[in-house]
């Protein structure tokens, strides 16, 4: 299984790319996150991490590194 992390402050996009990535394939499990305090904080680990480059309280590019 592969485990994706969506994470963008846009609630509605983060479902919809969720539905339609686990719809490419369903061995991929998808979480969202609504900002990157969320993620970081959270204790599962991801084999991709898809980041909004830009979010209300920081920079995607910025977490990312």
């Amino acid at each position: 299984m592969i485990h994706i992390a969506v994470i963008d402050d846009d609630p509605n996009f983060c479902e919809d790319l969720k539905k339609q990535l686990e719809n490419i394939d369903n061995s991929f499990s998808v979480d969202c996150y609504l900002n990157t305090e969320s993620f970081i904080k959270s204790v599962q680990k991801y084999d991709i991490a898809i980041i909004d480059i830009i979010l209300k309280e920081s920079s995607g590019i910025d977490n990312a590194s």
